[in-house]
């Protein structure tokens, strides 16, 4: 579930730009992940975001993750 999302709008698109976007893991812990994304054009960044998201159970509550998943985000 998505906790928090802040975005810092910089520049815009165009339809037909060619851009790139990364995504980093920045925090795993057993409940939550943290995520820092940018979409780039030509070097120039013209979005950047981070975005929060926690591990919840069928009644919404939160839930940890699997340890297989952690081990995988942390590599």
């Amino acid at each position: 579930m998505v906790a928090r999302v802040e975005i810092d709008y910089k520049a815009p698109a165009r339809y037909g730009d060619v851009l790139k976007i990364i995504s980093e893991v920045n925090s795993v812990k057993n409940v939550t992940l943290e995520f820092s994304q940018q979409a780039k054009k030509e070097g120039n960044v013209l979005v950047s975001a981070a975005t929060k998201l926690v591990c919840i159970d069928g009644n919404f509550k939160p839930h940890a993750m699997p340890l297989e998943i952690i081990e995988s985000l942390k590599k």
